[in-house]
């Protein structure tokens, strides 16, 4: 007889406890009886179904179709995931917000002693025969050993895909039951828990590297942790990764850290939510975007929970209706127009405030989820896992003629090599910044040229030989790839030094013939990486040196979320809520979060002036106590509260 579960043995916590001390037994399908009718499922999948339906019957909701969670290897991304499909449901209104933590904790702590103590026997081992074996099997030994096809010329950011590719290859074989031998990886993999770098750099090859200036090393480490490293120069460039780990710790990180304070000082101001809506008539403007078009990135997580004004009328942006909006301008109700001068409103903040304990400080919640996310890149680029690298592109005219080649070299293409004999190379004088025949005359290929100080080469052109004068026949091209600019290579340099009587200058350009510059490296290019130290300190920047040149709302909040969404994904009401702790009054005396009458004829300050000039104690954290009672400002300024006036005694 097929076994039934019945509604009310899905919602008993007794029915469940009936059932975790022998997870062993839980095999073979089972017809749930829900609301709306019965399904067949895996026992297993119903059983785990049971620990997370007291969520639903808390408040009363009967127990759907739509409520079973199915075919998913259980983790943290899938329980959050679909968890979320139930938030929807059950926070449309507000005030369930305490019983919702509550029901939503006993799970997570139901669940936590289930793992730890009844599944505690089942949890597999794994140790280094396992590895030994996984990497000698037959299929996956062919995916690892293409890494000895690497060429020695290939651009990095070619290594690098090419390294990405059989990345993929290896855990889409670790995921695959049956594809090896040894699956001791496999219930890991199928529950996401390897990471998909770290494993590969275990079993494939490290790839390529970068110096603490994330400069990047051109040899390329085909070593993995499981082979060891092949010589003593991957020794040496794979030890780059200790040494920049220990860089990272000692300064960035701990600088970022300390911008991360600032930024809480500064935000907690704003401390709390208030219950309603403030009555502002002001909007913001604010693009969203599907990521469809190219540069911009999809931010409808970025949004949803957001009220925007269509029609007059307030609409709350959620999962289904957020796609209506894609690629267009709304207007939003922001914290950065809300009529609260130490807070922000249920509306003008969103739904996402109403997961918010209404004691915790709103405005150092915001700094939190921007900082933090921020400071996890530069131990990201600590690890050293991808160096991004961005490849120097040729437009297609140029393309025909010349090609990028071994990491940052631009060349002749095969096909014009046997035509360029009978050609002078143009290059306009203004392009030599340090160029000049005493320069040309020291070079010695032995010694280190500095070529980006010889030249930057924007613009070249071509002629026959004798025929420059003739400007009609001259065929002119731009070599730049977006901002990035080659210089001539030291090659080309020393080919000129060799050549000097026969270089000459006509109509304020340089003419070099090309008789003998065949095998050449005609240019070098700038190789430029995606740096996070760089992402990290242009974050910064924003706050420190940026921000008090902005006199809209809009611009503010369109410029950070684009910085910020490049590399790291948070809801937008954070940035505007940090960004309303950055605004000051239009008085040049006057730094206190002000009611904005205009939004985008408003003013915003710096980092350090806010520090200095909001508030009493946060000044006195940042300056010596005589300083600052000599300070005439001191007894003429009106400040604002802060939430750590206390700390210095003043109360009132």
């Amino acid at each position: 007889m097929e076994e039934h579960w019945t509604m009310q043995q899905l919602a008993s916590p007794d029915f469940l406890k009936s059932m975790v001390h022998a997870p062993e037994n839980l095999n073979g399908l089972v017809v749930l009886d829900l609301a709306d009718g019965q399904i067949r499922v895996s026992k297993r999948q119903a059983f785990l179904n049971l620990f997370w339906f007291p969520i639903l019957t808390e408040f009363g909701i009967p127990i759907s179709k739509r409520h079973f969670i199915r075919y998913h290897p259980l983790n943290a991304d899938v329980f959050t995931k679909d968890l979320n499909r139930y938030y929807d449901e059950i926070m449309v209104d507000p005030h369930n917000a305490k019983r919702f933590k509550n029901a939503l904790w006993k799970t997570i702590n139901n669940l936590y002693y289930f793992g730890y103590s009844d599944l505690y026997q089942y949890v597999p081992t794994l140790d280094i025969t396992d590895m030994s074996e996984i990497v000698h099997d037959k299929p996956m030994k062919e995916i690892i050993d293409t890494k000895y096809k690497i060429q020695k010329s290939w651009s990095t950011d070619i290594v690098e895909k090419f390294i990405d590719d059989h990345n993929k290859q290896i855990m889409k074989m670790l995921g695959t039951r049956g594809a090896l031998q040894n699956e001791a990886l496999l219930p890991y993999q199928r529950t996401k828990q390897l990471s998909p770098f770290q494993v590969p750099q275990t079993m494939y090859c490290f790839g390529v590297r970068t110096d603490i200036n994330d400069n990047i090393v051109r040899k390329i480490v085909l070593g993995s942790a499981l082979d060891g490293l092949n010589d003593i120069y991957e020794f040496a460039v794979e030890s780059l990764s200790a040494r920049k780990s220990q860089f990272m710790n000692k300064n960035s990180v701990r600088n970022s850290q300390y911008f991360g304070r600032r930024m809480h000082l500064i935000t907690a101001t704003l401390k709390q939510v208030y219950t309603g809506d403030c009555g502002t008539r002001f909007t913001i403007k604010f693009h969203i975007s599907d990521g469809s078009v190219p540069g911009e990135k999809n931010n409808f997580d970025a949004v949803v929970g957001k009220f925007i004004v269509v029609d007059g009328q307030l609409v709350c942006l959620t999962k289904d209706n957020v796609a209506k909006y894609a690629n267009r301008d709304v207007q939003m109700r922001s914290p950065m127009c809300c009529r609260y001068r130490n807070g922000v409103c249920e509306v003008c903040g969103g739904r996402v405030y109403n997961n918010v304990n209404r004691k915790a400080n709103i405005g150092i919640l915001a700094a939190i989820h921007i900082v933090e996310p921020v400071t996890q890149k530069i131990l990201s680029a600590k690890h050293l896992i991808r160096t991004n690298t961005i490849r120097f592109l040729l437009d297609d005219d140029v393309s025909k003629i010349m090609t990028p080649a071994n990491t940052s070299e631009i060349r002749w293409t095969a096909q014009c090599i046997d035509k360029i004999k009978g050609l002078e190379l143009g290059i306009p004088v203004q392009q030599f910044p340090g160029f000049s025949s005493g320069d040309v005359q020291r070079l010695h290929s032995d010694k280190s040229i500095s070529i980006k100080r010889m030249s930057k080469v924007t613009d070249i052109a071509l002629c026959r030989l004798g025929e420059c004068n003739d400007l009609a026949k001259l065929k002119t091209y731009n070599i730049t790839c977006g901002e990035m600019i080659p210089s001539l290579s030291s090659d080309m340099l020393l080919f000129i030094r060799d050549n000097y009587d026969k270089v000459h200058l006509t109509n304020g350009i340089v003419w070099i013939p090309l008789a003998g510059t065949e095998r050449l490296p005609l240019f070098t290019t700038p190789i430029v990486n995606d740096s996070m130290l760089q992402y990290v300190d242009d974050v910064k920047k924003f706050f420190t040196g940026r921000i008090d040149k902005y006199t809209s709302c809009s611009d503010a909040l369109a410029d950070l979320s684009a910085l910020i969404y490049s590399k790291v994904s948070t809801h937008i009401v954070h940035l505007e809520t940090v960004l309303r702790a950055f605004m000051v009054g239009n008085d040049p005396e006057d730094y206190n979060i002000p009611a904005v009458t205009d939004p985008e004829h408003v003013r915003f300050a710096s980092l350090k002036d806010v520090l200095d000039n909001r508030h009493v104690s946060v000044r006195l954290a940042y300056e010596r106590l005589q300083d600052y009672v000599k300070d005439p400002r001191t007894y003429t300024m009106p400040r604002q509260k802060s939430e750590f006036d206390w700390l210095i005694g003043y109360t009132n």
